[in-house]
């Protein structure tokens, strides 16, 4: 008997499987069954895993929205989807006799290589998340939100771990496997957006629990939208001021909440605000104390009357830079924890120290009057602000200085947005800076590239944010 080419790897008919409409009846019955059992399981996980990780004390990672639990619950359908049918597929190649005797060591590959990666995949799952709770106990972790940041690598984890599993199959059954590899998996689909709408625990009970914890649950604080917030570092690094006002009160007095990194939020009154700062300042080591953060979440209707207040006593206990929590407009879908650094200075230094301190350099006053811009004494609108200011920063280069000044009547969100707009310019400036003599644009978002933070490093230097406010 001559040799045909391909002996070594016969080709195999589904028809080994001896599936017929009551065995793939009573098969979809079952997976059916199992994926939802597999889909009540990991959503409870999270649930309770939403729950225990409350003392992270921050509402914008534990509160969900109404879009990213449907995800979440989707994400987790699909892999509960996965493994049934991999439990069921697994049943049948094993109970299959017509395949045992054309090839038993190719149903011994396909039952082990599909069950032990799918063990391997809930095990690399696992230390994943062990990985995060060390990590974010430490508080090594940025602020960060797995929907909206990393929505690419949730969406690839399910699709590789379904495709591994028609790996074998493909091999052994070749191109007759592929009709059933999209039908499954559209099957898959159906079934996992049906899941997704079934809240297995009230989701939204649970973010009011939380809520109810929270300094944002007593205080009303509306965040400005600001355009050139940065995320945070380290959070037990991280300090937060809540400016606003109380929800069950409807006198206009601003109250002052706080809430440390592991500690419960608390009232704190003007008079008693200087005490807390310099308590938490020594709660941290020596070398920490410089890279301390304090994140400041004002209401953008708050007179700036009391936010200079709350700066001038950041200043006085030794700190020189605070950062402006903000509502960022790129991503709006989401609570955003970024915040606009920027820095502080002498509440009591009057106008003239300042203007000896920047003798020699070209300054711009821009002056803020009940919510009412100026720029050298002549009133502006957004149009001449940006052409003005532009042009201003053009010229002078690293020479211009803005000198920033704002009355106590001007609200905050006038005073946050008219300094987010002068950084937008200097940015835009370095980004045709960057063009014109690089052919690069200016980006500071998860540059990992030295080439391109040495250019951005000389396009600052070339157009510095060079602005001091004056009382």
């Amino acid at each position: 008997m001559s040799l045909k080419k391909g002996f070594l790897k016969p080709t195999i008919s589904l028809a080994a499987l001896n599936l017929d409409k009551r065995k793939l009846t009573i098969g979809t019955f079952y997976w059916l069954i199992l994926s939802f059992s597999f889909y009540s399981i990991f959503t409870v996980i999270k649930e309770t895993l939403r729950c225990y990780s409350f003392w992270l004390n921050e509402e914008d990672f534990l509160v969900i929205s109404p879009a990213e639990n449907y995800f979440y619950n989707v994400f987790f359908a699909y892999l509960a989807c996965i493994f049934s049918f991999t439990t069921i597929s697994n049943h049948w190649i094993r109970r299959s006799s017509t395949l045992r005797n054309i090839s038993g060591y190719n149903k011994a590959i396909i039952f082990h290589d599909k069950v032990s990666f799918s063990w391997y995949f809930i095990f690399w799952f696992t230390k994943m998340g062990i990985l995060f709770y060390v990590c974010t106990e430490l508080g090594l972790f940025l602020e960060f939100n797995l929907f909206p940041d990393y929505l690419i690598l949730l969406i690839l984890m399910p699709l590789v771990l379904y495709l591994h599993q028609w790996l074998r199959l493909r091999l052994v059954f070749k191109n007759s496997i592929i009709p059933w590899m999209i039908g499954v998996f559209l099957s898959i689909s159906i079934v996992a957006m049906g899941f997704g709408v079934i809240n297995i625990l009230p989701y939204k009970r649970i973010n009011n629990l939380f809520l109810r914890q929270t300094i944002g649950y007593h205080m009303n604080v509306d965040l400005p939208v600001l355009k050139n917030g940065i995320q945070l570092g380290r959070k037990s690094l991280v300090r937060e001021i809540y400016l606003g006002y109380s929800k069950n009160y409807t006198d206009s007095i601003p109250l002052i909440m706080t809430r440390d990194y592991d500690g419960p939020a608390k009232e704190v009154s003007f008079n008693e605000i200087s005490n807390y700062i310099k308590v938490e300042g020594i709660k941290v080591d020596e070398f920490d104390r410089f890279n301390l953060k304090w994140n400041l979440r004002i209401d953008k209707s708050m007179k700036m009357e009391f936010v200079k207040r709350l700066k001038g006593e950041l200043w006085k206990n030794g700190f020189r830079s605070v950062y402006l929590a903000t509502t960022d407009s790129s991503k709006s879908l989401y609570r955003s924890s970024t915040s606009l650094y920027q820095l502080v200075r002498n509440p009591e230094e009057d106008y003239l120290q300042v203007l000896n301190e920047v003798d020699g350099e070209v300054t711009l006053l821009l002056n803020i009057e009940n919510d009412i811009i100026f720029i050298d004494d002549r009133e502006n609108d957004a149009i001449e602000f940006h052409e003005s200011m532009k042009s201003f920063f053009k010229e002078n280069g690293k020479n211009g200085v803005i000198l920033f000044k704002v009355d106590n009547e001007t609200t905050y969100e006038r005073y946050a947005t008219a300094f987010d707009q002068v950084i937008s310019i200097v940015k835009e400036l370095r980004d045709e800076w960057l063009v014109e003599n690089f052919n690069v644009h200016y980006a500071e978002d998860e540059v990992y590239d030295t080439t391109q933070l040495q250019r951005n490093k000389l396009a600052a230097q070339h157009y510095p944010a060079n602005i001091l406010e004056i009382n």
